[in-house]
Protein backbone atom coordinates (compact mmCIF):
# COMPACT_ATOMS: atom_id res chain seq x y z
CA UNK A 1 0.00 0.00 0.00
CA UNK A 2 1.62 3.38 -1.04
CA UNK A 3 5.32 4.16 -0.61
CA UNK A 4 7.35 7.34 1.19
CA UNK A 5 10.13 9.37 0.82
CA UNK A 6 10.85 12.16 2.56
CA UNK A 7 14.22 14.25 3.43
CA UNK A 8 15.28 16.75 5.93
CA UNK A 9 18.29 19.18 5.98
CA UNK A 10 21.45 18.32 4.00
CA UNK A 11 20.13 20.31 1.06
CA UNK A 12 21.12 17.88 -1.47
CA UNK A 13 20.62 16.66 -4.41
CA UNK A 14 19.13 13.38 -3.84
CA UNK A 15 18.15 12.52 -7.27
CA UNK A 16 19.67 8.87 -7.52
CA UNK A 17 17.68 7.79 -4.80
CA UNK A 18 14.53 9.34 -6.45
CA UNK A 19 14.69 7.66 -9.44
CA UNK A 20 15.33 4.47 -7.53
CA UNK A 21 12.23 5.03 -5.14
CA UNK A 22 10.18 6.29 -8.28
CA UNK A 23 11.10 3.45 -10.06
CA UNK A 24 8.79 1.18 -7.48
CA UNK A 25 5.91 2.65 -9.38
CA UNK A 26 5.60 -0.35 -11.56
CA UNK A 27 4.16 -2.14 -8.11
CA UNK A 28 2.12 1.47 -6.96
CA UNK A 29 0.66 2.22 -10.23
CA UNK A 30 -1.78 4.68 -8.97
CA UNK A 31 -0.13 8.15 -8.66
CA UNK A 32 3.35 10.04 -7.68
CA UNK A 33 3.55 12.91 -6.18
CA UNK A 34 6.72 15.16 -4.89
CA UNK A 35 7.02 18.50 -2.74
CA UNK A 36 9.95 20.96 -2.73
CA UNK A 37 10.39 23.36 0.37
CA UNK A 38 12.69 25.76 0.51
CA UNK A 39 12.18 28.54 2.99
CA UNK A 40 8.71 28.90 2.37
CA UNK A 41 5.06 27.52 0.66
CA UNK A 42 5.64 23.84 -0.70
CA UNK A 43 6.13 23.16 -5.12
CA UNK A 44 3.83 20.50 -5.23
CA UNK A 45 3.82 18.07 -8.38
CA UNK A 46 1.82 15.32 -9.09
CA UNK A 47 -0.07 12.78 -11.53
CA UNK A 48 -2.63 10.25 -11.02
CA UNK A 49 -0.80 8.02 -13.60
CA UNK A 50 2.10 5.08 -12.94
CA UNK A 51 5.37 7.19 -11.87
CA UNK A 52 7.62 4.82 -14.63
CA UNK A 53 5.38 6.14 -17.38
CA UNK A 54 5.67 9.78 -17.05
CA UNK A 55 7.02 12.14 -18.89
CA UNK A 56 6.87 15.24 -16.32
CA UNK A 57 8.37 12.92 -13.61
CA UNK A 58 11.80 12.37 -15.89
CA UNK A 59 11.55 16.26 -16.66
CA UNK A 60 11.77 17.04 -13.04
CA UNK A 61 14.36 14.25 -12.51
CA UNK A 62 17.06 15.87 -14.91
CA UNK A 63 17.19 19.02 -12.62
CA UNK A 64 18.98 19.57 -9.10
CA UNK A 65 15.94 18.48 -5.85
CA UNK A 66 18.09 20.14 -3.64
CA UNK A 67 15.35 21.23 -0.89
CA UNK A 68 15.28 22.18 3.21
CA UNK A 69 12.72 19.79 2.73
CA UNK A 70 11.33 17.14 0.24
CA UNK A 71 8.42 14.11 0.21
CA UNK A 72 7.76 11.95 -2.61
CA UNK A 73 5.08 9.14 -2.72
CA UNK A 74 3.56 6.59 -5.22
CA UNK A 75 0.25 5.52 -4.88
CA UNK A 76 -1.75 1.99 -4.89
CA UNK A 77 -5.24 2.51 -4.21
CA UNK A 78 -7.03 1.22 -1.45
CA UNK A 79 -8.97 4.37 -0.77
CA UNK A 80 -10.42 6.70 -3.59
CA UNK A 81 -10.25 6.53 -6.94
CA UNK A 82 -7.38 7.01 -9.64
CA UNK A 83 -7.43 10.82 -9.77
CA UNK A 84 -5.67 14.38 -9.29
CA UNK A 85 -7.54 14.83 -6.33
CA UNK A 86 -6.41 11.68 -4.57
CA UNK A 87 -2.80 11.74 -5.44
CA UNK A 88 -0.39 12.65 -2.85
CA UNK A 89 0.97 14.73 -1.19
CA UNK A 90 -1.87 16.45 -0.11
CA UNK A 91 -1.57 20.51 1.45
CA UNK A 92 -3.62 22.57 3.34
CA UNK A 93 -3.46 26.40 5.45
CA UNK A 94 -3.53 26.62 8.97
CA UNK A 95 -5.26 30.20 9.86
CA UNK A 96 -1.87 31.55 10.46
CA UNK A 97 -1.01 31.02 6.72
CA UNK A 98 1.29 28.04 7.12
CA UNK A 99 0.90 25.58 4.56
CA UNK A 100 0.86 21.82 5.76
CA UNK A 101 2.15 19.05 3.53
CA UNK A 102 0.94 15.27 4.28
CA UNK A 103 1.56 12.02 2.78
CA UNK A 104 0.58 8.29 4.37
CA UNK A 105 0.99 4.65 3.85
CA UNK A 106 -1.88 2.99 5.22
CA UNK A 107 -5.49 2.96 5.80
CA UNK A 108 -8.14 4.69 8.06
CA UNK A 109 -10.40 1.35 9.27
CA UNK A 110 -11.95 3.21 12.37
CA UNK A 111 -11.61 6.89 13.37
CA UNK A 112 -14.78 8.94 13.81
CA UNK A 113 -13.35 12.37 14.26
CA UNK A 114 -12.48 12.14 10.61
CA UNK A 115 -15.93 10.87 9.55
CA UNK A 116 -17.16 14.87 9.13
CA UNK A 117 -14.65 15.61 6.65
CA UNK A 118 -15.74 13.42 3.93
CA UNK A 119 -18.05 16.10 2.84
CA UNK A 120 -15.53 18.70 3.32
CA UNK A 121 -12.77 16.96 1.02
CA UNK A 122 -11.64 17.69 -2.35
CA UNK A 123 -10.62 13.64 -3.27
CA UNK A 124 -11.91 10.81 -1.24
CA UNK A 125 -9.33 9.49 0.62
CA UNK A 126 -9.01 8.79 4.05
CA UNK A 127 -5.71 9.67 3.71
CA UNK A 128 -6.99 14.28 3.25
CA UNK A 129 -9.43 13.79 5.72
CA UNK A 130 -5.89 13.20 8.61
CA UNK A 131 -4.62 16.48 6.83
CA UNK A 132 -8.17 18.42 7.23
CA UNK A 133 -8.49 16.92 10.68
CA UNK A 134 -4.87 18.38 11.88
CA UNK A 135 -5.20 21.54 10.53
CA UNK A 136 -8.82 22.57 12.48
CA UNK A 137 -7.14 21.14 15.68
CA UNK A 138 -4.23 23.40 14.88
CA UNK A 139 -6.84 26.23 14.51
CA UNK A 140 -9.05 25.88 17.10
CA UNK A 141 -6.25 25.51 19.71
CA UNK A 142 -4.69 28.47 17.89
CA UNK A 143 -1.42 26.25 17.71
CA UNK A 144 0.70 28.12 15.26
CA UNK A 145 4.09 28.14 17.81
CA UNK A 146 6.64 25.39 17.33
CA UNK A 147 5.93 23.49 20.52
CA UNK A 148 2.18 24.04 20.24
CA UNK A 149 2.51 22.37 16.72
CA UNK A 150 4.75 19.53 17.50
CA UNK A 151 2.10 18.87 20.50
CA UNK A 152 -0.76 18.98 18.28
CA UNK A 153 0.40 16.80 15.37
CA UNK A 154 1.31 14.42 18.85
CA UNK A 155 -2.53 14.32 19.67
CA UNK A 156 -3.33 13.24 15.81
CA UNK A 157 -0.96 10.42 16.18
CA UNK A 158 -2.81 9.33 19.60
CA UNK A 159 -6.29 9.90 18.32
CA UNK A 160 -5.53 8.26 14.74
CA UNK A 161 -3.51 5.06 15.37
CA UNK A 162 -5.65 2.82 17.31
CA UNK A 163 -6.79 0.11 14.68
CA UNK A 164 -5.59 1.96 12.10
CA UNK A 165 -2.09 1.95 9.79
CA UNK A 166 -0.65 5.20 10.63
CA UNK A 167 2.76 5.36 8.09
CA UNK A 168 3.01 8.93 8.13
CA UNK A 169 5.05 11.89 6.88
CA UNK A 170 3.98 15.56 7.53
CA UNK A 171 5.58 19.11 7.21
CA UNK A 172 4.81 22.25 8.19
CA UNK A 173 7.50 23.97 5.85
CA UNK A 174 10.06 24.35 8.81
CA UNK A 175 9.73 20.80 10.79
CA UNK A 176 9.34 16.97 9.28
CA UNK A 177 6.80 14.82 11.34
CA UNK A 178 7.62 11.23 11.06
CA UNK A 179 5.86 8.56 12.44
CA UNK A 180 4.52 4.71 11.90
CA UNK A 181 2.91 2.10 13.51
CA UNK A 182 4.03 -0.94 11.36
CA UNK A 183 6.99 -2.84 11.29
CA UNK A 184 9.40 -2.59 8.55
CA UNK A 185 7.14 0.13 7.17
CA UNK A 186 9.67 3.31 7.18
CA UNK A 187 13.16 3.42 7.38
CA UNK A 188 16.10 6.30 7.61
CA UNK A 189 19.52 6.68 6.62
CA UNK A 190 21.89 9.92 7.12
CA UNK A 191 23.34 11.41 4.21
CA UNK A 192 25.05 14.58 3.65
CA UNK A 193 24.22 16.25 6.89
CA UNK A 194 20.88 15.19 6.89
CA UNK A 195 18.56 12.57 6.99
CA UNK A 196 16.05 10.10 4.95
CA UNK A 197 13.29 8.16 4.95
CA UNK A 198 11.92 5.76 2.92
CA UNK A 199 9.24 2.62 3.20
CA UNK A 200 11.95 0.56 1.80
CA UNK A 201 15.88 1.03 1.64
CA UNK A 202 16.87 2.48 -1.73
CA UNK A 203 20.35 1.59 -1.98
CA UNK A 204 23.35 -0.15 -0.04
CA UNK A 205 23.84 2.93 2.34
CA UNK A 206 22.92 2.22 5.88
CA UNK A 207 19.41 1.90 6.38
CA UNK A 208 17.67 1.00 9.70
CA UNK A 209 14.19 0.69 10.76
CA UNK A 210 12.65 3.68 12.12
CA UNK A 211 11.08 2.30 15.63
CA UNK A 212 7.40 1.72 15.48
CA UNK A 213 4.34 3.73 17.86
CA UNK A 214 6.54 7.03 18.49
CA UNK A 215 6.39 10.61 16.64
CA UNK A 216 9.94 11.94 15.47
CA UNK A 217 10.25 15.34 14.98
CA UNK A 218 13.07 16.67 12.52
CA UNK A 219 14.49 20.09 11.69
CA UNK A 220 17.11 20.53 9.41
CA UNK A 221 18.17 17.46 9.47
CA UNK A 222 18.00 17.36 13.38
CA UNK A 223 16.37 15.17 15.49
CA UNK A 224 14.42 17.82 17.33
CA UNK A 225 11.34 16.22 19.52
CA UNK A 226 10.76 12.32 20.60
CA UNK A 227 6.87 12.01 21.93
CA UNK A 228 5.45 9.41 24.10
CA UNK A 229 5.26 5.69 22.76
CA UNK A 230 1.90 4.61 22.61
CA UNK A 231 0.94 0.98 22.04
CA UNK A 232 -1.01 0.58 18.44
CA UNK A 233 1.16 -1.24 16.75
CA UNK A 234 -1.17 -2.33 13.46
CA UNK A 235 -1.13 -5.67 12.00
CA UNK A 236 -2.65 -6.96 9.34
CA UNK A 237 -5.61 -9.41 9.07
CA UNK A 238 -8.01 -11.85 6.61
CA UNK A 239 -10.64 -9.25 7.78
CA UNK A 240 -8.44 -5.56 7.29
CA UNK A 241 -7.55 -7.22 3.98
CA UNK A 242 -10.95 -8.22 3.06
CA UNK A 243 -12.34 -4.70 4.06
CA UNK A 244 -10.12 -3.28 1.92
CA UNK A 245 -10.67 -5.19 -1.22
CA UNK A 246 -14.48 -4.78 -0.56
CA UNK A 247 -14.20 -0.88 -0.25
CA UNK A 248 -11.79 -0.16 -3.29
CA UNK A 249 -14.19 -2.47 -5.64
CA UNK A 250 -17.30 -0.66 -4.37
CA UNK A 251 -18.94 -3.85 -2.87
Amino acid sequence: MCELFGASGGNADRRGLLREFFSHGSDNPHGWGMALINGGNPEIIKEPMPSVKSARLREVLSEDTAADILLAHIRLATKGGIEYNNTHPFTAADASGREWVLEHNGTIFDCPPLSSYIHKQEGDTDSERILLYLIDKLNGAEAFHREARIKTVEELIYTAAPENKLNLLITDGELLYVHSNYRGGLHIMKDDGGIVFSTNALDDGRWEEVPINTLFVYGGGELIHTGATHNHEFFDSEEKMRFLYLDFAGI
